[in-house]
């Protein structure tokens, strides 16, 4: 499997839309902050019903494009994830996507995934490169868990 580097078709579309607006704001320094500002306060009230409207309404007639919407966008942010931490084992080398799991390397995730609520907020730190995560496949990750004595309990 060759290696990707992260570009923008791994990202979704907010991401896409960040990188976009920092690039602009980058070339356009002294224009975006005070034209941005002036027009938000203009139009707040306006434009925040009119944007949480449409998105309801466009959400209830079009829930499968928005399953799917989120699904994509899910695996882009693994799979750029997954390209950060080197998309193999760090035990084995053990390379296929389907059975590698992000790591806590001195455990604790999960009161981290309680904290940030989802696996999608852990892959977007992971992303942007905050230490303290490997790369590990299904069976290495239970060994270490068994090893350092993070198995979860479970109430009988």
């Amino acid at each position: 499997m060759a290696t990707l580097t992260i570009t923008e078709d791994l990202l979704c579309h907010r991401e896409r839309q960040r990188l976009a607006t920092a690039r602009w704001r980058a070339k356009y320094p002294g224009r975006s902050q005070a034209q941005s500002r002036a027009s938000y306060l203009k139009n707040k009230d306006r434009n925040k019903a009119r944007v949480a409207a449409n998105g309801v309404k466009w959400r209830r007639e079009h829930p499968e494009r928005k399953r799917k919407h989120n699904r994509d966008c899910f695996h882009r942010v693994r799979r750029a994830a997954l390209v950060v931490l080197g998309e193999k084992c760090k035990r084995c080398g053990f390379s296929d996507v389907r059975a590698l799991q992000i790591d806590h390397v001195n455990g604790g995730g999960n009161q981290e995934y309680k904290l940030l609520g989802s696996r999608y907020n852990i892959w977007k730190r992971v992303i942007s490169g905050i230490p303290g995560y490997q790369l590990l496949c299904a069976n290495c990750n239970w060994i270490k868990k068994d090893e350092c004595g993070e198995k979860t309990r479970r109430a009988s």
